[in-house]
């Protein structure tokens, strides 16, 4: 699959994940952590960056949502 397709794809959840608690809550409902931990071993960089961004924006939303 192409990167940039995946990178683009990355961060529009990256975005929603950026949202209200709402939005973390529809990502979160989805079980999108698994999906973002397995995109952690990819063999392009900038996928990674993206992943972990991802998770970050997931991991500052409501503490109630992460745990």
């Amino acid at each position: 699959m192409d990167s940039n397709l995946i990178i683009s794809c990355i961060r529009v959840v990256g975005n929603i994940a950026a949202g209200n608690t709402d939005c973390t809550k529809y990502l979160f409902d989805r079980k999108i952590i698994p999906c973002m931990q397995q995109l952690l071993y990819s063999s392009n960089k900038l996928i990674r960056h993206e992943a972990c961004w991802t998770l970050s924006n997931l991991a500052a939303s409501d503490a109630e949502q992460v745990r």
